[in-house]
């Protein structure tokens, strides 16, 4: 009895590729700020044209996973999307309904949300792409890709404007709470963050539900 040769997963593929296998309009959805303990989660989706000319100019400006560019990249490839793109949306989950909901359930209602939206103006047709893994709450037929950021130019995409629009929002809030340095490390725990919850205490802009903002509210925790 001869043997099944077993399935070979490709696990490296040109994000632009990877795109032109699914069907257009091709949806991208990318998260941002799970791993912050202040601000908002956020949630990009973006449809990129049909256009090789706007295509090879997002190549040459360096869309890539937006963990993976550098700040003034993800600006230059941001104002192309939004300038170029067929669909683009964010949605944003603040940090009083994310603790009562949980980042889960939070994920969840911006996916839908984003699909929502895409399907009002595409009915029927096309695909959906969410980086990470199937999620059973979603409403929508969609495809789940692990690192789907560095395997789709529209999960890319996704990301980059989740990521540049949660970054602006966060540096517009260092005015309300002044003394953070929300402008620099955008919520996420750093050393000076760290610093400066201890001299300040926690923030109403502050995730109560994170551990490092619960052990500092109750150190017996």
């Amino acid at each position: 009895m001869r043997r099944r040769r077993k399935q070979r997963v490709i696990k490296c593929i040109n994000p632009r590729l990877f795109d032109s296998m699914h069907k257009w309009p091709l949806l991208g959805i990318d998260e941002v700020g799970t791993g912050a303990i202040a601000g908002p989660v956020a949630a990009g989706a973006v449809v990129l044209p049909q256009d090789n000319a706007v295509l090879d100019l997002l190549e040459s400006a360096g869309l890539k996973d937006s963990k993976q560019m550098t700040p003034g990249a993800r600006d230059r490839v941001h104002d192309i999307i939004i300038k170029h793109s067929v669909f683009h949306a964010v949605e944003f989950i603040h940090p009083r309904e994310l603790e009562q909901i949980g980042q889960g359930p939070a994920l969840d209602k911006m996916f839908n949300a984003l699909m929502a939206q895409f399907r009002l103006e595409w009915t029927e047709g096309g695909s959906i792409v969410l980086d990470g893994n199937k999620r059973k709450n979603i409403k929508f037929f969609h495809i789940a890709v692990h690192q789907g950021d560095q395997k789709s130019m529209s999960v890319a995409a996704a990301s980059v404007i989740a990521k540049v629009t949660r970054d602006r929002m966060m540096e517009e809030y260092e005015d309300d709470f002044p003394g953070y340095g929300l402008a620099t490390h955008h919520g996420y725990l750093t050393r000076t963050h760290k610093e400066a919850l201890e001299k300040l205490g926690v923030a109403e802009i502050h995730r109560r539900n994170t551990k490092p903002i619960r052990k500092l509210m109750d150190p017996t925790s």
